[in-house]
């Protein structure tokens, strides 16, 4: 039997929902909320023609606040038309790690949801060979941002969070090709993406949908 790539995306978020639900099992809560981010799940770095399979735990702390953990594979995806807004590659590997901390603004103690204000720290690494050039470029993209966001959930205890925000963010670029040799200059965030470095002006907008888990004790 062939094994399309819907078929080989599928798996893989099945085996890091499989891995991530036994770690949680594991910890010392009862309840979290388990989502994925659909914005990275179809764009991936946001730079490059990828996807991101991707997990996030949400666990609920004390006066309203939650720690929040996402986590993902950065893959190629060569399928869509993305040759207007994103950088074409050969090969690619990477993975990002995402980390928040949110105040929900609801006087309900015990439920996360509605209106909150959070702050993060993203981190990305990709390794990947771009189709023009050939050049092989690693890139390490950090960002922080203040953000604003909104969570509900239905009577069957899925959740649909949406947010937005802005902050300072840093990349560092190598490339195995010099800047003069590269032929077709590509820039993102204003800087050169095959070997360039420096600071900018980040923003995030994502849409999560996840599934509120009580496990039994």
């Amino acid at each position: 039997m062939k094994i399309n790539s819907s078929m080989t995306k599928q798996a893989i978020v099945l085996v890091m929902f499989l891995l991530v639900a036994s770690f949680v099992r594991g910890q010392n809560t009862n309840r979290f909320i388990l989502k994925t981010s659909v914005v990275e799940l179809l764009t991936g770095d946001f730079v490059t023609t990828s996807w991101s399979p991707n997990l996030i735990i949400e666990i609920p702390l004390k006066n309203n606040y939650s720690f929040q953990q996402g986590i993902g594979l950065i893959l190629p995806d060569n399928t869509l038309d993305k040759d207007m807004v994103f950088i074409f590659v050969d090969r690619l590997f990477g993975v990002s790690i995402r980390p928040e901390l949110k105040k929900y603004l609801s006087k309900n103690k015990d439920v996360l949801n509605g209106f909150y204000l959070s702050v993060d720290a993203k981190g990305v690494y990709t390794n990947a060979e771009l189709s023009v050039s050939k050049a092989v470029v690693k890139r390490i993209d950090i960002a922080t941002h203040l953000n604003v966001g909104y969570q509900v959930f239905t009577k069957s205890n899925f959740s649909l969070e949406l947010s937005a925000g802005i902050g300072p963010g840093y990349i560092y670029s190598t490339s195995s090709i010099e800047k003069a040799e590269l032929g077709l200059i590509e820039y993102r965030h204003g800087i050169l993406y095959a070997g360039g470095s420096g600071a900018y002006f980040s923003y995030q907008f994502d849409i999560r949908i996840g599934y509120f888990i009580r496990l039994k004790r």
